[in-house]
């Protein structure tokens, strides 16, 4: 989201050392009315405001929510940031609205580990029905044959084109961003054009990650990820062919 304006904080009493209100204005108040006008992007309403919509995100971090849509890295980042008030003697940060939330050494911790989690971003193509939300911007979602709704930015492209579009098979090339679940969190395309049946016989799988980490270590991309895989550099060698430390070594000469 583009940055809409900078928080006011002001100490709220100088009785009362350590405690801040931070104030911002609503996200209908402060956002280009394009971004508004035919709806709220994502779910996002005009009457909430940038530190509420923070909130949500650090309530839904806090709980180790690994499929929330409330948080991005960039979001899990900035709370893991808290780690230098804590190096410099602080001991607890508490938020404070309709509910309290606490920030200490061991949730920062866990920020961390969620953002390791979260599977890096790759570059996709996916096949599917596309709508517009808000027709004439650039949001929009994508229907694979799953019936999963994807969404997705088309930043690098017209609305018009985007409209021109609207209802049809399309196929989408860009970078696709992961939940710390695995799950799509939002396509952000830079290619769109409509799909062939070639197209969708090829992209129409929702993509995942290409690692994951359970437990402990790595491991392979998930059968669904491994066809696309030999869709495109052909099939690999079987389990027992091959070992973990061959096919990582094997990458590492590729890179």
């Amino acid at each position: 989201m583009r940055s809409a304006e900078p928080f006011e904080p002001r100490l709220e009493s100088t009785a009362e050392p350590g405690i801040f209100r931070v104030e911002s204005r609503p996200l209908g108040q402060v956002l280009p009315a394009n971004l508004l006008s035919g709806g709220p992007p994502f779910d996002v309403a005009p009457d909430q405001t940038a530190m509420e919509l923070l909130e949500t995100g650090l309530a839904e971090a806090l709980s180790g929510a690994t499929n929330s849509t409330a948080f991005d890295a960039g979001l899990l980042e900035t709370f893991s940031a808290f780690a230098r008030l804590f190096e410099q003697g602080v001991e607890l940060i508490e938020f404070v609205q309709e509910r309290v939330l606490r920030m200490d050494r061991d949730a920062v911790e866990r920020m961390a580990h969620l953002r390791r989690q979260m599977p890096a971003s790759r570059a996709v193509w996916i096949a599917g029905t596309l709508d517009l939300p808000r027709p004439g911007d650039r949001v929009f979602t994508l229907v694979p044959r799953s019936g999963a709704v994807l969404k997705g930015l088309a930043e690098q492209m017209e609305p018009a084109r985007l409209l021109a579009l609207r209802g049809r098979s399309v196929v989408v090339s860009g970078m696709v961003a992961f939940r710390p679940s695995g799950a799509i969190a939002r396509i952000h395309a830079e290619q769109m054009h409509e799909a062939s049946a070639r197209d969708l016989e090829l992209w129409s799988d929702v993509p995942g990650p290409l690692w994951s980490l359970p437990g402990e270590g790595w491991s392979r991309a998930d059968p669904e990820t491994r066809l696309s895989f030999e869709a495109l550099l052909g099939s690999r060698p079987e389990e027992d062919e091959e070992s973990e430390e061959d096919f990582l070594a094997a990458l590492e000469e590729m890179s």
